[in-house]
């Protein structure tokens, strides 16, 4: 299974890319674990996507992260300061590391578009500042 991010202002997008039930089941785990409270938008049987925030992604990770620990068998950490806590921080940067950067997940819907005018064209048009990453922004995770 591949897993995209592309990151819109203060929201992203994660997108799944992979056989159905890979799909679900990886989306539910984001779902438990707190990455989104929303809807899966499925683009065909084997590309779906949805949002979430960096905050809420961000939590999500570790948490996930925590669960693999604690089945594993914590009993490892017991008396280690610092020890479960740092290992699971390094796990999530690894699950987040996972994601492909792109940006062709989500640009707009029409309805997005409210007026367009002739008006300032050339730059809205001005691929770029995209090709650059000028126009994206890209919010810090920290993990």
């Amino acid at each position: 299974m591949k897993q995209f991010i592309q990151h819109n202002g203060t929201s992203c997008i994660i997108g799944l890319n992979g056989e159905e039930k890979e799909i679900e089941r990886r989306f539910f785990s984001y779902w438990n674990h707190g990455a989104t409270n929303g809807e899966i938008t499925w683009i065909s049987e084997t590309f779906a996507y949805f949002w979430t925030t960096p905050k809420k992604l961000e939590r999500a990770l570790l948490n996930r992260a925590m669960i693999v620990l604690l089945v594993a068998g914590a009993e490892r950490f017991k008396g280690k300061r610092g020890g479960f806590k740092s290992e699971a921080k390094r796990m999530a940067k690894a699950y987040y590391d996972e994601l492909i950067l792109e940006r062709y997940l989500y640009i707009y819907r029409s309805e997005d578009v409210y007026n367009l005018s002739l008006m300032g064209m050339d730059e809205w048009c001005n691929d770029d500042v995209y090709e650059t990453g000028n126009g994206l922004h890209k919010p810090i995770i920290k993990l």
